[in-house]
């Protein structure tokens, strides 16, 4: 981890802070952020949610035809087609 010092900066009514942009890179932050305060920290997080869409992804997915699955079930390894001795 690598500590970098930099200033705060009035933007009207407020203070803003100037994160560079190898740290903005490195943590992949655009558009809106989250600030949280936990004692005398403050963290600074995406506000996008990586998982936002996974329940209409996984709905439209089940109303698939499974078709597609059948060419699976011939997946293996000549091994496992005979029986096992213990």
């Amino acid at each position: 981890m690598i500590a970098i010092r930099t200033s705060l900066i009035k933007i009207g009514n407020s203070t803003g802070l100037r994160i560079p942009r190898t740290i903005l890179r490195q943590l992949k932050l655009t558009g809106e952020v989250e600030l949280e305060v936990k004692q005398d920290y403050l963290i600074v997080r995406s506000a996008e949610n990586p998982r936002a869409n996974w329940d209409e992804a996984f709905r439209c997915a089940g109303e698939g035809s499974d078709e597609s699955l059948d060419e699976w079930s011939v997946v293996g390894l000549a091994e496992d087609r005979s029986e096992w001795t213990w």
